[in-house]
């Protein structure tokens, strides 16, 4: 299957289209998004990334063409690392961390980004590096080509305790379940787009936002559709193996249940008519097509 041929009938038939993805994929998925905008013309709505708005005037200045691509991408990476930084210190303050977990992750936080700066490799990785520059530029291109054709792009993400709590070994899965509930998320959302637009809305998110964990249907897809918007769900996974090791960490190694399948489900380049979950149990369903 062809997922942009998908994708368009989709938008076609006016359904907003949400990618629940598994985050190396992101260039894959701001490039869906790119080719959508330009092969629907007058029929997007908006984009809505899952990044957090302290990142909006970097959005903003690749719109207006102020910032170059690499210095976008460092612009963005500095942004998010400073940003973990101050959620550490609202956990701090919350006394969920300790003042000397704090300390040690104000370190390595101001290592990373002297290290994005510096260009230093044993701070911030070659393998970071491109991978930063491969996410962020598909994104700088995206949000280029929106522009051109008058399709506003919005960093939509906040409560993002969790992974500063991954980093350092504190996360339960409490935090988990927070972090995969956009209720604060589509408020924002609300703010920044008119949901009673008769186009369509391109959102960006990780894959289990989408899921509908143990009952918890708080995606923003899911208040799309409490708002009487028509959404599709697209998985989006680098590769079968990281399909895999996505839904078995959150049914297996987390031992939660996922309510809600994709629609369909995109693994590289290709399109399958089948969700996420069922591949899962059957990986023949995304064979090849011979």
């Amino acid at each position: 299957m062809d997922p942009q041929g998908y994708i368009n009938t989709q938008i076609a038939n006016g359904r907003d289209i949400v990618f629940g993805e598994e985050h190396s994929a992101i260039g894959s998925t701001m490039t869906f998004f790119a080719q959508t905008i330009e092969q629907n013309p007058n029929r997007i709505a908006g984009v809505s990334l899952e990044f957090p708005p302290e990142v909006q005037p970097y959005i903003e200045q690749a719109a207006r063409g102020e910032i170059s691509a690499d210095a976008f991408s460092k612009q963005m990476r500095i942004t998010l690392e400073q940003s973990y930084l101050e959620t550490a210190g609202s956990l701090l303050g919350d006394g969920r961390i300790t003042q000397e977990q704090y300390d040690d992750y104000e370190i390595f936080i101001n290592d990373r980004v002297t290290g994005v700066l510096t260009g230093d490799k044993n701070l911030f990785t070659e393998a970071e590096i491109a991978r930063d520059q491969e996410a962020f530029g598909t994104m700088f291109t995206m949000i280029g080509i929106a522009e051109k054709n008058g399709v506003p792009v919005a960093a939509t993400d906040i409560d993002r305790e969790f992974p500063v709590l991954m980093d350092m070994g504190e996360a339960i899965m409490d935090d988990w379940l927070s972090r995969v509930d956009d209720t604060s998320d589509y408020a924002l959302f609300k703010d920044q787009f008119d949901v009673t637009s008769d186009k369509q809305f391109l959102v960006h998110r990780g894959a289990g936002h989408t899921e509908d964990i143990n009952g918890h249907a708080t995606g923003l897809d899911d208040f799309l559709e409490r708002e009487g918007r028509n959404v599709v769900n697209i998985g989006n996974y680098s590769s079968l193996e990281m399909l895999t090791h996505e839904v078995n960490r959150e049914l297996n190694d987390y031992g939660n249940t996922i309510e809600e399948g994709t629609d369909m489900t995109i693994i590289g380049t290709q399109g399958f008519e089948s969700s996420q979950t069922d591949i899962f149990k059957n990986p023949s369903l995304a064979a090849p097509k011979l």
